[in-house]
């Protein structure tokens, strides 16, 4: 998935590059990662990757610089309450 994103001209940072390899971002998050990447080997199976770049070019540039990006699909898990 990383060479095809790449190919595609979508950067993968660490971040995403650990959650390819099935493994957690944090451990406290440890327990999502199937979960996030089964959703995330599913998420590009109903869109164009190869027009991600794109698209979020163009994205960007509506938002004239305002930060935070929104999520091309999510990877669901963080909504519920949690006690630490």
């Amino acid at each position: 998935m990383t060479e095809a994103l790449n190919l595609a001209g979508v950067a993968v940072d660490d971040r995403l590059a650990k959650l390819l390899r099935g493994e957690p971002t944090r451990n406290f998050r440890a327990e999502l990662t199937q979960k996030w990447v089964a959703n995330f080997y599913e998420g590009p199976t109903e869109s164009a990757p190869w027009r991600f770049a794109a698209a979020f070019a163009a994205w960007r540039a509506e938002r004239d610089g305002r930060p935070k990006p929104a999520p091309m699909f999510a990877l669901k898990g963080l909504g519920q309450a949690r006690k630490r």
